[in-house]
């Protein structure tokens, strides 16, 4: 169809810039669509006629443009293969920034939280061991108090009365040698 058309028998007009351009990553898109493929065929003739010239075509360039060397890859402003990201890209960007901060701050708000109400458990637990301990000792002092009021002269199996004064002997000893670490200890 193009080989038909009048204007492009000389060839492709831009050879004297295609040689600079050819390697950017524009123009290298590894995956072709269909309107690539289209172009690429197309355009492979009528081109490998103008980098190849022949006897017959004499003028491969642009006519009226003058040859010249363009140094496009200075590297000024970035690498010519970088593009910026667009508009709708760069919102979403900011939008999953975004949700990915407040994510972040409701998981620390609620690490808190859980440590605040750890903590508070502890110490209610602790709380309760201590009070635990206490009504343990109270409870025990109760049983060696009752063990002591004990009259011995009302019981009259020798056996019970035996074992309570073997007990009663036992809470005296242990009563005795508490006073005596302790008054040490002051």
């Amino acid at each position: 169809m193009l080989l038909d058309d009048p204007n492009y028998k000389k060839g492709f007009k831009f050879d004297h810039v295609w040689h600079i351009v050819r390697n950017f990553e524009k123009f290298k898109d590894n995956v072709m669509t269909s309107r690539q493929i289209t172009r690429k065929h197309t355009f492979d003739h009528v081109s490998s006629e103008s980098e190849n010239p022949t006897p017959e075509s004499q003028a491969p360039e642009s006519p009226g443009l003058s040859q010249f060397s363009l140094n496009l890859d200075d590297g000024i402003g970035g690498s010519p293969s970088e593009r910026p990201i667009g508009q709708k890209k760069a919102k979403l960007k900011k939008k999953m920034d975004d949700e990915v901060a407040s994510s972040f701050s409701r998981l620390k708000d609620d690490n808190s939280k859980i440590i605040e109400m750890l903590e508070k458990t502890n110490a209610d637990r602790q709380m309760f061991i201590e009070m635990q301990s206490k009504n343990l000792a109270f409870q025990q002092m109760k049983y060696e108090d009752k063990i002591l009021m004990r009259d011995l002269n009302s019981i009259t199996d020798p056996n019970i009365r035996a074992c309570i004064q073997a007990q009663q002997q036992e809470i005296f000893t242990e009563k005795r040698s508490f006073s005596t670490t302790t008054a040490f200890w002051i």
